[in-house]
């Protein structure tokens, strides 16, 4: 799990390299974090994963709120075979 404070390029290396390494990552965003959600949402769909010979994008599978906080989890299809 990674806690999101914001989404500069330290953000987008880690987020890249979790998916990379375990094919799938929940991250969490504090309460009122919902347009920083979205954001790296979007992100997530304008920057792919580098895997070297190919450029992956990951799909959200799940959402939820707990605790005021937003959870989004992530995961790249490629990374699982």
């Amino acid at each position: 799990m990674i806690d999101v404070e914001a989404c500069d390029d330290v953000f987008v290396q880690t987020f890249h390299r979790a998916l990379i390494d375990e094919g799938q990552v929940i991250l969490r965003f504090r309460a009122g974090g919902a347009r920083l959600a979205r954001n790296v949402t979007l992100l997530s769909q304008l920057e792919p994963v580098d895997l070297g010979a190919l450029l992956a994008y990951p799909r959200v599978i799940a959402m939820w709120l707990q605790g005021g906080l937003v959870h989004l989890t992530f995961v790249l299809d490629e990374a699982l075979s």
